[in-house]
């Protein structure tokens, strides 16, 4: 069964592995895979994907903020890239940074899907994220 969140990241140096981002979006991923009651309902509707795109040494992706699109019925995904400024490479804020792209994804998605005929459970992805957001605090990667 797919999940119906997916996230991935863009690392355009090795010296971004095991920074405060990387292992933010991997605490989120990690819950993501393990909290499956939380995404539960959410498997009849669309599947979101978002890429985290990190900066490095003014290496950074060819937008800010927040990219959305690529839906086709076929794929049944909603896909978004974040930009995310290379300030937040090592931030004490890094898992913060990345829930707040995740409720901006959510928010997008609902907003997007309004104007289709598509039905996307809004209640239910609300419901999802703060379990997903408090099992990715929990998480304790290794050094």
């Amino acid at each position: 069964m797919m999940q119906p969140l997916s996230i991935s990241m863009n690392l355009p140096s090795r010296d971004l592995e095991k920074s405060a981002m990387e292992r933010a979006i991997t605490a989120f991923a990690l819950s993501i895979a393990t909290q499956k009651e939380a995404t539960q309902g959410l498997q009849a509707g669309p599947t979101l994907d978002i890429t985290f795109m990190l900066a490095f040494n003014g290496d950074k992706p060819p937008f800010d903020g927040m990219r959305m699109g690529g839906y086709t019925a076929n794929d049944n995904t909603l896909y978004f890239q974040a930009a995310v400024p290379e300030t937040f490479n090592n931030s004490e804020r890094a898992k913060d940074y990345v829930a707040a792209i995740l409720e901006d994804v959510v928010t997008n998605a609902i907003d997007y899907f309004q104007t289709t005929d598509i039905r996307f459970d809004a209640i239910n992805w609300k419901r999802a994220l703060p379990p997903l957001i408090s099992g990715a605090d929990k998480i304790v990667l290794p050094n």
